[in-house]
């Protein structure tokens, strides 16, 4: 179910053809995301009859319709309703500053001073209310102060509001909530059953996060007034430690209680369940979200993200951040019994991510418990600056759309075998997130007093555990991460186990990287010990407890059933054989970094086994398994297999990208099917013809640009272009850019009489083009009834052309009015229209495009089209795709083809034969078998080759983000050498064999 993004003019009839779309696609249902770029205003009572029309289409093709709880990220502001309506709500904090000269005053918004004394090497506090005194470099002063929230366009003008305080969370509340209650209650439960929070946060990351609030309530907490120690962010002292932690488990508790509490209560009550997720990926950083874990906790179907960017699909071993995370998620799942787990997945990926890489994400969250999945973004319009918005897009703007059903279909199928299991993980890993609320300090108070530590601190801590994660996950070790805030409010001992929620645990592992348990924690251990459990520790134990030094946990480690051992190999050697695993390597070695495996129980108590490959390669190994009558599910086609019996080594051959599903118990008298020998026969292969599917297109990326009756600027990006005719107009940026409007804030904003726009678009046409081919060109911009065209000078009205590429788009042919040598396209908006986006224009028709000292040139078509890259022939710009026709010759019968396109560079391809589609390829390098009865006698083999969207969109001299930015870092004077090309094409003859 995707982030549906709403990022232009909402209508009902584009609403109806994307639900059409992604229903076709396999989507199950979606996530209304309102994003940068939004045309129709937020909230509105529009706004909430457009939602109920597109929940009504939704019910009509059985998919399901989720609420997305605010404009754009971090949740909480409401778009900017929160804190226009009650401005109390907005953020504050305490924020440190240097100077190392002049002739300091106290001033009334100061919480503190200090003086740094050389002879001391300390940072000694100077008394409140006094003048400060002259700042010297051998003597700076460091001031501690009150700050608002900065306004940001990213938040309608407003600042972020303040997640620990309950009337922000009661006003967002009122503002999204209700209103959705009130429109569209009567869904709840049924075809809507979600509200989705997106990276709500307490934005500690530059200042301390206080207000009076916080304040009264850490001085209840903990005895003791914060403003007495401040100083502890500013360098070690005896207090600093407790003082840190004290702060984020005070910041945690109300975030916790505040925020994610009082929604988990209002969707409990009205059968829907809280979902989202927090910023995970950073753990362990405290400042955004104190303790994931705890606040996951507190929601029906907590969740996590893992973009594109983020994930290496072919380098498992860098994975081992990303497999802590969703051992997090997975974990509050188990103990929590929560039904559903969410991850938002792909996005951020670029243009030039595709099919098979979105296989590899969700081949590991599945593996890994995760049962929905939420594909990020699939974007109404890429319009503009919306085309820059962490591409790429799942949606018919890409090429390989069409292919998406390869990657759905099989995540579904694994997703019902999730949803009719639960995890039954037996060890359990007690996870250090505490530890860093000792060492972190935002980073102005870093910055002015020298601090360089504390990055080193929590990288360290992030390393060391994801080293044990991934350790235990490779040995087949079944294992939850356990929480303290969690353990102290469900866990218990109960018959001899570690009783968390729902789940049950053998083995305890205290790893190496633990500074701080709290007290609660400790008795739980010694309850746990006392009943005969076993507890297993490496290295040094907590020193502290609760923040303040003790021995407690030394001394519990002298218990018998506490084993500390000498290395983590042999902790490791310890758990296995005091839990012995369900499913191994038969020769003892670990599992390859980039395959996951997680046992299941069913209602009837058998187990299943979920194993993966994200990976690239085949993984081949012998694997054994504690279970008899096993039988093998594929995901890929549903098909059945037995394996064998218990005791057996069951030899596992994982294709890249696939999982296997093995069930226990299904029949006693399995017996594992030998797959016979086949003699595979070559077959020779002959190329028939290739053709393009689509014109071919050149983009014009830059333009001359003139704002508001000044200087022509020429050969600027589109990007930077869009940028500056704003900044003429009074504007630090596009609003439309990384921007939200509060209300209609923007789109009732009204220009004088002599503002406006000219751009100007230069491309050449060859002498040598054939006349056919110069009438064949076609010219396609964005909104064009923005603007009046002129066409090497003549009027041109573009607004009535056909709809092209995106519903912005029109294409017209340009007939008579093309010319050879150097055209010009002239675009004059004037007044200014507030929705005006500079952006690239298109040319479509028969070509090729050439590059040329003077730039990219349409020239002649290549009369035959052959193998290799599709640059060599002129497709440069090509997102589409091509057909390749072969000739076969088949001596007899078969009942298998494969088909190896080695080498071949592609987004996806589409296999055929005889005209009937045999097979969707995610990765069109791989071989394809194509199963069925086929006759002696010449046969047709197609393939349909797709190529890359960022050879369409870019960015196109960079792989940095896809972020606006890197749009418009572009080289003054870029040649056709500087362009980044993903290249695709069928390299040689495929290799095709039968049996």
């Amino acid at each position: 179910m995707p982030l549906w993004i709403w990022n232009g003019k909402v209508t009902r009839e584009r609403i109806d053809e994307m639900l059409q779309s992604l229903h076709g696609a396999g989507m199950g249902g979606v996530f209304v995301h309102p994003r940068p770029g939004l045309l129709t205003e937020y909230l509105s009572e529009e706004w909430f009859a457009l939602w109920n029309y597109a929940a009504d289409a939704c019910e009509k093709l059985g998919m399901e319709c989720h609420v997305y709880d605010e404009n754009t990220f971090p949740s909480g502001f409401a778009g900017g309703h929160v804190p226009a309506n009650n401005p109390l709500t907005q953020l504050k904090g305490w924020v440190a500053e240097r100077y190392d000269s002049g002739n300091i005053p106290w001033k009334e918004s100061y919480v503190a001073a200090f003086r740094w004394s050389e002879q001391a090497s300390i940072w000694d506090r100077l008394e409140n209310g006094m003048p400060l005194g002259l700042a010297t470099p051998a003597a700076p002063l460091i001031t501690i102060s009150w700050r608002d929230a900065e306004l940001k366009t990213w938040h309608g003008g407003f600042a972020y509001v303040d997640l620990s305080r309950p009337e922000t969370t009661q006003e967002f509340i009122r503002q999204t909530h209700d209103r959705y209650e009130a429109s569209m209650g009567q869904r709840f439960g049924k075809s809507l059953k979600y509200f989705f929070t997106d990276e709500p946060s307490i934005q500690a990351k530059h200042w301390l996060t206080v207000s009076w609030y916080f304040l009264e309530e850490f001085r209840r907490e903990h005895g003791y007034d914060l403003t007495e120690r401040v100083g502890d962010f500013l360098q070690e002292t005896a207090t600093s430690a407790k003082t840190r932690f004290d702060y984020f488990y005070t910041l945690d508790r109300l975030f916790v209680a505040n925020f994610c509490g009082q929604i988990y209560d209002w969707c409990e009550s009205r059968g829907v369940a809280f979902t989202g997720h927090f910023d995970e990926h950073n753990w362990p950083d405290p400042c955004s979200a104190p303790d994931v874990m705890h606040a996951q906790a507190w929601m029906q179907a907590p969740g996590i993200d893992l973009l594109g960017f983020q994930f290496k699909a072919d380098a498992g071993a860098d994975n081992s951040l990303y497999l802590l995370t969703v051992k997090e998620l997975s974990s509050v799942g188990a103990q929590k019994g929560r039904k559903n787990l969410l991850c938002e997945a792909y996005g951020g990926g670029g243009y030039d991510m595709g099919p098979d890489r979105f296989r590899s994400l969700s081949v590991f969250l599945l593996a890994n418990g995760v049962d929905l999945i939420v594909p990020h973004l699939s974007h109404q319009t890429l319009q503009g600056s919306r085309k820059y918005d962490w591409a790429q897009s799942i949606s018919p703007h890409s090429s390989w759309y069409e292919c998406y059903r390869a990657v759905s279909d099989p995540d579904a199928r694994v997703v019902e075998i999730l949803r009719a299991s639960r995890p039954a993980n037996r060890v359990l890993l007690l996870h250090p997130t505490l530890s860093a609320w000792l060492h972190f300090t935002p980073s102005s108070f870093c910055t002015v007093s020298g601090r360089a530590d504390v990055k080193d601190k929590l990288h360290a801590l992030r390393d060391s555990q994801a080293k044990w994660v991934a350790m235990l996950a490779s040995y087949g070790v079944d294992f939850d991460l356990g929480d303290e805030k969690i353990l102290a409010e469900c866990a218990r001992t109960d018959s001899g186990k570690l009783a968390v929620g729902e789940s049950r645990y053998d083995c305890v592992i205290v790893p190496d990287n633990m500074e701080v348990m709290l007290s609660s924690t400790v008795s739980l251990l010694q309850s746990f010990l006392d009943a005969g459990g076993s507890v297993v520790s490496v290295g040094q134990r907590p020193s502290l407890v609760d923040a303040i030094s003790s021995d407690a946990v030394h001394r519990l480690s002298e218990h018998e059933g506490w084993i500390n051992t000498s290395s983590r190999q042999a902790l490791l050697s310890t758990v296995l054989d005091t839990v012995r695993p369900r499913l191994s390597r038969a020769d003892g070695k670990p599992f390859p970094s980039d395959c996951y495996f997680s046992v299941r129980v069913l209602e009837d108590g058998s187990l299943i086994y979920l194993l993966a490959n994200a990976g690239a390669e085949t993984r081949t190994f012998d694997v054994l398994c504690p279970a008899d009558g096993l039988v093998s599910l594929s995901p890929e086609d549903a098909s059945v297999q037995a394996l064998g019996s218990r005791g057996a080594a069951v030899s596992l051959s994982l294709p890249p990208r696939q999982m296997s599903l093995w069930m226990g118990g299904v029949s006693d008298q399995a017996k594992p099917v030998v797959a016979k020998q086949l003699m595979r026969q070559p077959v020779s292969v002959a190329l028939e013809s290739v053709e393009p599917l689509q014109d071919n297109v050149l983009v014009i990326e830059s333009c001359d640009y003139r704002a508001r009756g000044g200087d022509w600027v020429c050969d600027a990006s589109t990007p930077v272009a869009d940028r500056e005719i704003w900044r003429a107009h009074g504007f630090a940026q596009s609003p439309w850019v990384w921007a939200i409007q509060y209300k209609r804030t923007l789109l009732d904003h009204q220009f004088p009489s002599d503002s406006g726009c000219a751009l100007r678009y230069h491309f050449r046409v060859a002498e040598e083009l054939s006349d056919a081919s110069l009438n064949s060109l076609c010219l396609a911009i964005e909104q064009p009834w923005l603007y009046r065209a002129l066409f090497n000078g003549q009027p041109c009205t573009i607004a009535e052309g056909e709809r092209w590429l995106d519903e912005s788009v029109r294409r017209v042919s340009l007939g008579g009015l093309v010319q050879r040598g150097v055209n010009t396209l002239e675009l004059v908006a004037a007044p200014f229209p507030v929705e005006c986006e500079v952006a690239p224009i298109y040319i479509t028709g028969n070509f090729a495009v050439e590059s040329s000292s003077e730039g990219w040139t349409i020239s002649p078509p290549r009369p035959v089209y052959g193998l290799g890259a599709w640059e060599g022939i002129g497709r440069r710009f090509d997102q589409g795709k091509m057909r390749y026709s072969f000739l076969i010759q088949l001596q007899g019968g078969a009942q298998e083809i494969e088909v190896h396109l080695e080498g071949a560079k592609g987004s996806a391809a589409k296999f055929f034969l005889d005209g009937q589609n045999q097979y969707t390829a995610t990765n069109p390098a791989l071989p394809v078998r194509l199963h069925g009865s086929f006759a002696a006698g010449e046969h047709r083999l197609q393939v349909e080759l797709f190529g890359s969207p960022k050879n369409l969109f870019g960015p196109y001299f960079n792989n940095g983000l896809p972020i606006p930015w890197n749009w418009e870092n572009r080289p003054a004077r870029p040649t056709c050498a500087d362009f980044l090309c993903v290249e695709t094409g069928l390299m040689s003859l495929p290799t095709v064999t039968v049996c």
